[in-house]
């Protein structure tokens, strides 16, 4: 971490050093001229500006970083630059020979990339990037992949087992820009998951994994299901109905999986906000503890949000900030509440630990609603105030 630190200091330093003024022989005007003083006569049809340079484009951002040794290899990796370079270069070597990578752009000036056949766990690898306009070098650097990968002896063991991710603790990439705003506004949610017992988890039967999913809050020193709050099924469709045709089982590829597209509502600034289409990544330690390299990917209606970043600046707040600082629209939401209100959500580097004290349960609206215990939350299912309760459609 700290070479990175004295990387990404060195690159602008460099990039800002002046540029040599024009050589003595250009003489527009006489002996005394000099590009530098304003008797220099640039409408001259002979003067010769052609040594003008763009400045540099800066390395701002880097993943994996230099010299990192427990680097998960089914990562997001990419380089975030200061502003669109000109060109590109990524190459990587593995023991001196060249890795194929797959490199594209994600939101704004960052360069993802991939090895179009994945990283090996716990093998070393030498990165070079090279992009123009930029006269500080290239950047090269070595790294290393993690043990995290390697195939768990008795997969069947993680059944039942629940894990607690802490949204906030991952790396925000996109919203670009504004991933601290989102991130904050996470503050205090973690979700918890389990693999359940409906699952199958032979090769031989995906997609066959079945995860339910809620919120947690800490009890103590403990973390434990939020009280009064739905625990709901990941892959069971809208119905929330396992066995029926909207079923989105996801993948279990011994040790690694993958869920989605599903919709999960989260709470955000004491309000619920849905993040549509989202998928979740994650890889299981040989040990099967913790979750490592865990990825989150959707699309978040930030019209709920708006008032929380500026209450007099309409449901559009967030997408002006976007597009004012960094230049990227929002996009359409879609049904069942149209409007180009949609911004790209991608956290990264998130990491999940096993608690071995909870349980989940199904745990549906109607339940809620039966539960004298949680009078408090019913509220959120009667919007008409009639008492229908018509957020609830099976209550």
């Amino acid at each position: 971490m700290i070479r990175l630190v004295w990387l990404l200091l060195i690159l602008p330093l460099v990039a800002c050093s002046p540029s040599r003024p024009g050589s003595s022989d250009d003489d527009d005007s006489g002996a005394d001229d000099d590009d530098f003083f304003p008797d220099d006569d640039d409408l001259s049809p002979d003067d010769d500006d052609s040594t003008d340079v763009a400045p540099d484009v800066i390395i701002t951002e880097v993943i994996p970083e230099p010299y990192d040794e427990d680097v998960f290899a089914d990562g997001l990796f990419f380089v975030r630059f200061d502003r669109l370079p000109d060109s590109v270069e990524i190459e990587l070597t593995q023991a001196g020979a060249p890795v194929e990578l797959s490199v594209g752009w994600g939101s704004g000036p960052v360069a993802e990339w991939e090895a179009v056949s994945g990283l090996e766990a716990d093998t070393a690898y030498e990165l070079t990037v090279r992009w123009e306009p930029n006269s500080a070098g290239d950047l090269e650097y070595d790294f290393r992949t993690s043990e995290a990968g390697l195939p768990l002896p008795n997969p069947d063991a993680l059944i039942d087992r629940v894990f607690s991710t802490d949204l906030t603790s991952g790396n925000f990439v996109e919203p670009p820009g504004i991933g601290a705003i989102i991130q904050s506004m996470l503050a205090d949610a973690t979700l918890l998951c389990d693999i359940d017992a409906a699952s199958n988890l032979s090769p031989f039967s995906q997609p066959g994994l079945h995860f339910l999913s809620g919120l947690g809050t800490l009890d103590g020193p403990d973390i434990v299901p939020e009280p009064c709050s739905e625990i709901s099924w990941m892959t069971a469709g809208s119905d929330q109905q396992l066995g029926t045709s909207d079923d989105r089982p996801g993948i279990f590829d011994n040790p690694s999986f993958e869920l989605g597209p599903t919709d999960m509502t989260m709470p955000m600034q004491g309000l619920s906000v849905t993040i549509n289409d989202m998928v979740m990544t994650g890889v299981y330690s040989t040990d099967g503890q913790s979750i490592v390299g865990g990825t989150l990917q959707g699309r978040i209606d930030t019209r709920p949000l708006a008032p929380a970043l500026d209450p007099e600046g309409g449901e559009d707040a967030i997408c002006q900030l976007v597009e004012e600082t960094i230049g990227v629209s929002c996009s359409e939401c879609g049904s069942p509440n149209p409007g180009a209100f949609c911004l790209g959500i991608s956290v990264t580097e998130l990491v999940s630990t096993w608690r071995p004290n909870i349980d989940l349960e199904l745990t549906t609206c109607v339940d809620i609603l039966n539960d004298f215990g949680c009078q408090d939350e019913w509220d959120q299912y009667d919007d008409n105030g009639d008492g229908t309760y018509a957020g609830c459609p099976g209550f």
